[in-house]
């Protein structure tokens, strides 16, 4: 018995040793303030690595070489100076090593060896990452800084165990009961999410375009958001019980070391803030994962995880250290109710950490409470109602899903606080593995059941995930949740298939061959006009009722030919211009490959022309080779204002380059134009209607209409305009909230794909013409009118196609009955039009399908699926069987399971 009594004792001192090791003995000195401030000095350092290294990334890949100043001038700024961030964070890392390894003395011989062995390798790490920038070793640059970002973060939790050691002022005994008002908690975290559904304005403001037949599905349109909510918002407290049960459970012989305690509590906010961060990010990663890609975003996204879920952590407990050593009452509340006080506390720290600079009693405690509850109710206005969030039903959206369902974990803690003062419960027994299992089991499992049932009602559904921002972010989680567990395809709410393998239907290389007689003029020049986001209903022509255009009217009307019924096959600029410059695309987005594809660069090399124009900054580059000899067009200004180039300086810019052309030589110019882009300033030249959006818009698309007409006129002064081909047209719409967003890249509705398209041709009668056409059309059409066949051909009637049947003959029959396949940019959402008359909008991501009759129902308020299901099931079936051929992708059927 002796022996075996000596053999435990030695057990327990060499586990107290390790723990140790891990956790300073205190020392008889109190930490200084320059010691106190290391472990926010390293986190800051944390912050510079993910946020200089996420910026260098961006700016330097595919994508950001493509976003123009126009576009984002932000975004351009950065890229100038970049380098110089790099720098100043370098220089900052290396100033926190010295300070670092300056107090060693402060701590423990085994935790002063712990951190030298970590600076010696962020020094390293510094050291490296300047030699890989010096020689561009882009590749090996994201997994260095991110075991230097793991360098730093072990660091700070190293120096903030040290700095918070005298701040704990309880042993291990509160993680002993964890179940302690486990089930209050859950039907109170199950409430908040109901209250916040019920709270949420965006369905209200859509409430013209919500149409239903019967009062049992508008009941149900109010009473799923509700039923949904409250289903996640259950997931966000059954994560939160299930880390503490494992807290609590696994590691019962560590916590019965009082000196773990403060490892322990660290090691329990990290891993509840890497709960809600993995929720986050996954829920991220459906919204934007191309985004993420393309802008090789994916280790600054694993970087950005590890630093908010440690420094998270190492923040939050020291405010729950802080709580429990100063509120004696603290002590003898249930452990899931301190940890939402701690998380209430940390949002006003400054005011929390005055209330409890020394022990506090009830005052303190109830102050606390109500705060926590103040700060809960502020978060939901500002979420809600505020405007810190744009409500684009993207990275916003997920952002604000994710702040409210923890803040109503938090709400859900406090109220469990407060009736434990009213109502106590005791000490509970402690639950069996069992009855924790079968608890948190039947709560996440049950938490599908709404999900289910909404898919058996598919206009109600339409309805909710269309204008429902908090609920598409609940059906969201939940899709990325069932398909963990097995429940994806019942509940759907989105598939995303992969390739299957089938061959290109077009595959290079195109060529041109001149076997037609030409019907353009000898030695012709091609000018290719973008107005980036204008809308096909803005001018007067087409029924607009400000007259904004009435030159491009009169233009169109006598001496080009306007196509009223216009659309763009992509919703957003990446996923329109690949039909817009190639006539065809298998639904990839635009990037640094496209030249290979575009059929304006195609028919200028077969008719010897070699000089090309693009407009620099402010249009795509890559539409061209990148060993061509394109002269990139100019403004005589820095776009530092934030202000994009206005359609005179693009004109002027082009004047400049033209007049010095030699005599016969001839040119291809594109110019983009981004007056009516999203970045919209009042201009003098234009009609002034006020300050909304849409008026700022309207002001624009006058100012421009003008500069187009002195550009005109010069093109004929010069004698050039009876041999330019002129195609006018823009890469897609604009939405001004009229289904649930604005701007664009998001949709397939009109708004998003009508545009205008006037082509001049030197020879052609101008005429206003209603045959529904597509932008994808005028590549194959100017390329005939030259004379030239391609081959492949472009027979696929889903696609571009020559309209010369058309402008020469008349012949309408064979585009009035087309089916017409098309995607949005930054979303998986495609539509197919089917004879210009029935519509068929499906959102991959939310397995959402909608039919609307456009004829009747031109601005897509009524979702026939249920009224006409066969239309539906034949729509579909058409969709996915295309997009299996030429996306190579093979979709289930969402409406025949």
């Amino acid at each position: 018995m002796f022996q075996y009594h000596n053999w435990h004792v030695a057990k327990l001192d060499l586990l107290n040793s390790h723990l140790i090791a891990m956790n300073p003995a205190p020392h008889t000195q109190i930490p200084n303030r320059i010691t106190r401030l290391l472990p926010w000095l390293h986190l800051l350092g944390a912050i510079a690595i993910v946020t200089l290294y996420g910026l260098h990334s961006a700016v330097h890949s595919e994508l950001g070489e493509e976003i123009s100043v126009g576009e984002s001038p932000g975004f351009a700024w950065v890229g100038a100076n970049i380098q110089f961030g790099v720098a100043a964070g370098l220089v900052y890392l290396i100033a926190v090593c010295r300070l670092q390894i300056s107090r060693l003395r402060d701590f423990s011989t085994a935790g002063a060896r712990l951190l030298k062995i970590f600076v010696g390798l962020e020094v390293l790490g510094i050291a490296a990452t300047v030699m890989l920038m010096f020689y561009q070793r882009a590749d090996i640059l994201p997994p260095l800084l991110t075991g230097s970002l793991i360098c730093v973060l072990i660091q700070g939790i190293l120096t903030f165990q040290y700095t918070e050691q005298n701040e704990m002022g309880l042993g291990p005994e509160l993680f002993q009961t964890p179940e302690q008002g486990a089930a209050r908690f859950l039907l109170f975290v199950f409430i908040s999410g109901v209250v916040i559904a019920f709270l949420d304005p965006s369905p209200m403001r859509m409430a013209d375009y919500i149409f239903l037949d019967s009062v049992i599905e508008h009941r149900l349109r109010i009473a799923f958001p509700l039923m949904l909510s409250g289903a996640t918002s259950l997931w966000f407290g059954v994560g939160v019980l299930a880390i503490l049960f494992c807290i609590g459970r696994g590691l019962p012989k560590i916590l019965r070391a009082q000196k773990a305690f403060s490892v322990i509590s660290s090691l329990l906010f990290i891993l509840l803030v890497a709960f809600f961060m993995a929720i986050l990010f996954g829920s991220l990663l459906t919204a934007i994962k191309w985004e993420i890609s393309q802008l090789n975003l994916q280790f600054t996204v694993l970087q950005l995880f590890f630093l908010l879920s440690i420094g998270g952590g190492i923040l939050l407990a020291a405010v729950f250290h802080r709580i429990t050593a100063q509120i004696p009452r603290a002590q003898k509340s249930s452990l899931v109710g301190i940890i939402a006080l701690s998380f209430g506390a940390a949002l006003f720290w400054p005011v929390a950490g005055l209330l409890t600079m020394k022990r506090s009693g009830k005052t303190t405690w109830w102050l606390l409470v109500f705060l926590v509850f103040g700060a809960c109710g502020l978060i939901l206005y500002f979420v809600l109602f505020g405007r810190l969030f744009n409500p684009w039903f993207t990275v916003f959206s997920y952002l604000k899903g994710t702040i409210l369902k923890v803040t109503s974990v938090v709400a859900a803690g406090a109220v469990v606080l407060l009736l434990e003062q009213f109502v106590p419960v005791g000490r509970q027994k402690r639950w069996a593995p069992s009855r924790w299992t079968v608890t948190l089991a039947l709560a996440l499992m049950g938490g599908f059941l709404p999900f289910y049932a909404l898919g058996k009602f598919p206009e109600v559904k339409a309805v909710i995930l269309q204008f429902n921002e908090l609920t598409r972010v609940d059906a969201a989680l939940a899709g990325k949740l069932g398909n963990v567990f097995g429940q994806g395809r019942r509940l759907q709410l989105g598939q995303q298939p992969a390739e299957n393998g089938l061959s290109h239907p077009w595959p290079q290389p195109w060529q041109l061959k001149k076997n037609l007689p030409s019907r353009l003029p000898e030695n012709f020049n091609l000018m290719v006009i973008v107005v980036d986001a204008l809308r096909g209903d803005a001018f007067r022509s087409a029924g607009y009722r400000r007259n904004l255009t009435p030159f491009l009217d009169q233009w169109a009307r006598e001496e080009a030919i306007s196509f009223r019924r216009a659309y763009s096959q992509g919703g957003g600029s990446f996923a329109a211009f690949p039909f817009l410059v190639a006539g065809r695309s298998r639904f990839t987005l635009y990037g640094p490959g496209l030249y290979a594809e575009n059929l304006y660069h195609k028919l200028a090399l077969s008719e010897g022309i070699d000089l090309f124009m693009v407009m620099k900054d402010f249009g795509p580059r890559h539409i061209f080779p990148p060993d061509a000899p394109v002269v990139e067009l100019s403004i005589p200004r820095a776009v530092s204002d934030r202000q994009s180039a206005t359609a005179d300086e693009v004109f002027d810019a082009a004047r400049r380059e033209i007049v010095n052309v030699p005599a016969g030589d001839r040119f291809l110019c594109f110019l983009h134009l981004m007056d009516v882009h999203n970045d919209l300033w009042k201009k003098d030249g234009g009609l002034d209607f006020g300050d909304h959006p849409r008026d700022l818009y309207d002001n624009n698309l006058s100012y421009l209409d003008r500069a187009f007409q002195r550009f005109v006129g010069w093109l004929k002064q010069k004698k050039l305009y009876e041999r330019t081909v002129i195609l006018f047209t823009s890469d897609h719409g604009e939405q001004f909230w009229e289904h649930g967003a604005n701007l664009h890249g998001h949709t397939v509705y009109e708004e998003e794909i009508h545009i205008p398209l006037i082509l001049f041709a030197p020879g052609l009668k101008g005429r206003f013409e209603d045959v529904p056409v597509i932008a994808a059309d005028m590549a194959p059409t100017i390329v005939e009118l030259a004379g030239y066949t391609v081959t492949p051909p472009y027979d696929d009637p889903h696609m571009g196609v020559s309209l010369v049947p058309l402008i020469l003959r008349n012949e309408k029959q064979q585009y009035l009955r087309r089916d017409i396949v098309g995607r949005a940019s930054f979303k998986r959402r495609y539509f197919l039009y089917h004879h210009w008359e029935w519509k068929l909008v499906y959102f991959a991501e939310l397995d959402l399908m909608q039919l609307f009759n456009v004829y009747r129902d031109p601005k897509e308020k009524n979702n026939l699926i249920n009224e006409n299901p066969e239309m539906a099931v034949r729509l579909e079936k058409s969709l996915f069987d295309y997009l299996k051929l030429v996306e190579g992708k093979t979709y289930r059927s969402v409406l025949s399971e």
